[in-house]
C-alpha cells in the first residue's frame, strides 16, 4: 500500500507525470484507486491543459484516452464533450489544439 502511495505521490504527482499517474490510477492496488478519485478530474484537467499546449496543431482522441487513463475512447469523448474540444475532423478523431482552449 505505501510503496504505491510513494510512487503516485513522490514520483508522479509532484513532478506532473501525467502519464505515469494515471497509469498508477488504473492499476491501483486494492481501495487505493476510490482514494485518487478525490483529485483524478483536477489532474485530467491539468493534464489536458499540457496536452493542448505541447501537441499543437492537433492530438488524436486515442492518444488522449490513453494518456488521462479513460477505459475506452467512449467515456474520454464524454469528457472533452464537457471540455467544448475543437475537433479537426466530422469523426472527431483528433483534437485541434491551437482552437482549444482549456479551462481549469
Amino acid at each position: 500500500k505505501q510503496w504505491n502511495q510513494r510512487r503516485v505521490r513522490g514520483n508522479a504527482w509532484s513532478s506532473r507525470n501525467y502519464y505515469r499517474f494515471f497509469r498508477l490510477y488504473l492499476d491501483a492496488p486494492k481501495m487505493s484507486g476510490y482514494l485518487m478519485d478525490t483529485f483524478v478530474q483536477r489532474e485530467r484537467n491539468n493534464a489536458m491543459q499540457c496536452l493542448v499546449k505541447a501537441y499543437k496543431p492537433a492530438i488524436s482522441v486515442a492518444k488522449v484516452t490513453a494518456t488521462l487513463g479513460y477505459p475506452d475512447t467512449e467515456t474520454a469523448m464524454v469528457y472533452l464533450d464537457e471540455l467544448n474540444v475543437v475537433f479537426t475532423n466530422p469523426s472527431k478523431t483528433a483534437i485541434d489544439c491551437k482552437k482549444t482552449t482549456i479551462e481549469t
